[in-house]
């Protein structure tokens, strides 16, 4: 059997093991064994031991209650090759299960289970500071939250390693999304409750169903970590782990996905001068597609392409300032996400590494 046929075969096995409320360890996504996952976390943190619970409060009310018939989405209407675009894992939607109204504290009530360097995004409204936690966002996907009467979207997709925050205002009408268990390009398509149209996680746009077409409008978030909020942001106000749903959020379900080659679905567009699970930044410039290594662009300042084009990129707060240095334009809409899913995304692109 090929890895990808193990991974397939595993891919629903796992994460119905998610939704049994008793268990402290778990993989979800992929075909490896649990133990390895386990041993991995153990060495990435020593103080995870196999007979620990998790240190901070969780919740069980949510289990079991989403709805896991299959999706009704009209494929009629759609953008993409429906049968040859769309990768179909094994999972149903709703079974990576999504989260609403989630449930706010401040930074010092997760300190007993949240290390100084885990990762958080951070969304900054006015005076009003968010901070929803990685450990979170690996087995939920989706956080449908409102900040200031505005109804935003947390994203996250594990196998692309791309975060995003959208409006879910769309048409007047005030969304909300879950995780599909399908995807595009090795990115998760998330869905309106609503219409159940399915929706890039990649870049907001609405791919199947009755809101082909639709856009979500994207808004500025940071990725910081623990140490960092609290410097930068003592007041703010963190997503608590009492989320409806009891998990072990001190392992990281995707960690082996992280440190190897293994992909998912199937990938149309490659480029061999670079690791396919190297992070790049990626950003559109006079109609020119470019990437930058984030390693490299962590280290190095100045990137020139030629003599009339030459980018600063600064790494500043959790996000990255990108500007033009000839003509001193600031282009402000870039993405972070594996090098082979940008490239499947954008075949065109030019690879900038010096």
């Amino acid at each position: 059997m090929s890895i990808l046929s193990s991974i397939q075969k595993n891919y629903k096995k796992a994460n119905n093991v998610i939704n049994q409320i008793s268990i402290l360890f778990l993989v979800i996504g992929f075909g490896y064994i649990i133990l390895t996952s386990i041993n991995r976390n153990k060495t990435e943190n020593p103080q995870i031991t196999d007979n620990q619970v998790f240190l901070c409060e969780t919740s069980s009310e949510n289990q079991g209650k989403l709805n896991k018939d299959n999706l009704v989405t009209n494929t009629s209407i759609s953008l993409i090759n429906v049968e040859n675009d769309i990768f179909k894992t094994d999972l149903v939607k709703n079974q990576v299960p999504y989260l609403l109204n989630p449930q706010f504290d401040n930074l010092n009530s997760i300190s007993k289970c949240t290390s100084d360097n885990q990762m958080m995004l951070v969304y900054v409204d006015g005076n009003s500071v968010n901070v929803y936690p990685q450990s979170i966002l690996n087995y939920h996907l989706v956080v449908n939250d409102t900040i200031n009467s505005k109804p935003i979207l947390i994203t996250y997709s594990p196998l692309s390693e791309h975060f995003e925050v959208y409006s879910r205002k769309f048409k007047d009408k005030e969304l909300i999304f879950g995780v599909s268990g399908l995807l595009y390009k090795n990115n998760d398509l998330i869905f309106d409750t609503e219409s159940e149209s399915l929706w890039s996680q990649f870049n907001g746009k609405a791919l199947v169903g009755n809101y082909v077409g639709g856009i979500l409008e994207k808004l500025p978030y940071m990725l910081l970590s623990y140490k960092q909020i609290i410097a930068k942001y003592p007041n703010a106000r963190v997503m608590t782990y009492k989320t409806g749903y009891q998990r072990n959020y001190s392992i990281d379900p995707f960690l082996d996905y992280k440190t190897n080659d293994t992909t998912i679905g199937t990938i149309k567009n490659l480029n061999s001068e670079i690791k396919k699970k190297d992070i790049v930044i990626g950003f559109v410039y006079q109609n020119q597609v470019y990437a930058v290594p984030k390693n490299i662009a962590l280290n190095t300042n100045l990137f020139t392409i030629d003599s009339n084009i030459q980018f600063k990129i600064l790494p500043i707060d959790g996000a990255f300032q990108i500007t033009e240095t000839h003509s001193k334009v600031k282009i402000n809409e870039y993405t972070t996400a594996y090098a082979f899913v940008w490239f499947d995304f954008f075949p065109q692109t030019k690879l900038i590494k010096s």
